[in-house]
């Protein structure tokens, strides 16, 4: 039998962003990528944003392990999507699509990252030896 697959969200926020724009922007997420809540299991996101309370609220609402990532860690990771505009601002030109990758241990992202206006977010999924 067959694993149920787990899924990791990589999220980069700005500060003006709320717990309706994460809920909406990763329901929107799940359903492009064609897979329930019930399989998103884990956060990543930048270190520096991790105890941001509209982030902070999206995982308890759903019980989802929250962790943060350095931007150097992130800055390493080959992403499809970079922004010189985030690397000036944050460190690294990618949060929600290196995070993901990062995080998840995966070689590659289930859904490239997706935007709005005060944050984006990407897919991957978990592999084995990611709790």
């Amino acid at each position: 039998m067959q694993d149920a697959t787990r899924l990791i969200a990589g999220i980069g926020l700005s500060s003006d962003v709320t717990l309706d724009e994460i809920e909406c922007l990763v329901a929107d997420a799940l359903v492009e990528s064609a897979h329930p809540w019930e399989e998103l299991k884990v956060i990543a996101t930048l270190d520096a944003r991790r105890d941001h309370p509209a982030l902070v609220a999206f995982t308890a609402r759903h019980g989802i392990t929250l962790c943060g990532v350095a931007a150097g860690a992130l800055a390493g990771v080959n992403v499809p999507n970079p922004s010189n505009a985030v690397g000036a601002h944050v460190g690294t030109e990618s949060v929600a699509e290196a995070a993901a990758l990062l995080a998840g241990r995966a070689t590659e992202l289930l859904l490239p990252k997706r935007a709005s206006a005060h944050a984006t977010v990407a897919l991957a999924i978990i592999y084995e030896g990611v709790p």
